[in-house]
């Protein structure tokens, strides 16, 4: 850990159960913990974690408009003298009325992210030769949205009703978010271990 955050060991434990024994084969094994055997490692892999930035809370509006066309009643037909016209059983004519109805919705989207930054490094144990050396970032988002309508309901979308009945909710804490990155961080060392496996056999 090279960043001013102070982790604590389980975050770090956590890191290391990226299931490495899928790694081995033949003369290749890996380790993520010293063993009480008497091993002279080939090569080290070393995950360094250089930076943790934490946004601001920032909310994010959008206001729209949604329409809809709805039936309201009926209506008579008439012919060019105004007479309401029959049909020949003899009965009014008439046809469905529609009328369109909207509604304004203001959405909001509150956010905040953590995001943990960092590198990983392949290293020659007996030479100290950097081999290669890979960047990680890792990220956790919180992101919540609700929204409020200003007209008639039943012009919303269902997806939007739903909307509606989520209310504004408290920011998670700064360190809830870091600590939150574990999964992603070592989801991402995984990855890069696995993808680079070449570059120490």
């Amino acid at each position: 850990n090279n960043s001013s955050f102070n982790f604590d060991e389980v975050y770090f434990d956590g890191l290391l159960a990226i299931g490495v024994e899928k790694l081995n084969r033949g003369w290749t094994l890996y380790y993520t913990e010293e063993t009480t055997d008497d091993l002279e490692y080939d090569f080290v892999i070393i995950a360094k974690i250089t930076s943790v930035d934490v946004s601001q809370e920032q909310f994010k509006e959008k206001k729209y408009r949604e329409t809809k066309k709805i039936r309201d009643g009926w209506k008579y037909e008439y012919d060019e003298n105004g007479n309401v016209l029959k049909d020949s059983l003899g009965n009014d004519i008439k046809e469905k009325k529609y009328k369109r109805i909207s509604c304004n919705v203001t959405e909001t989207e509150q956010l905040k992210a953590a995001k943990v930054s960092g590198t990983i490094d392949f290293i020659d144990n007996y030479s100290g030769q950097v081999l290669a050396t890979k960047p990680i970032i890792a990220e956790n988002i919180f992101a919540h949205l609700y929204a409020v309508a200003n007209g008639d309901l039943g012009a919303l979308k269902k997806k939007t009703r739903r909307k509606l009945k989520n209310k504004p909710a408290a920011f998670p804490h700064n360190n809830d978010l870091i600590y939150g990155t574990k999964e992603p961080f070592r989801e991402s060392i995984r990855k890069i271990v696995f993808a680079n496996k070449h570059v120490i056999e």
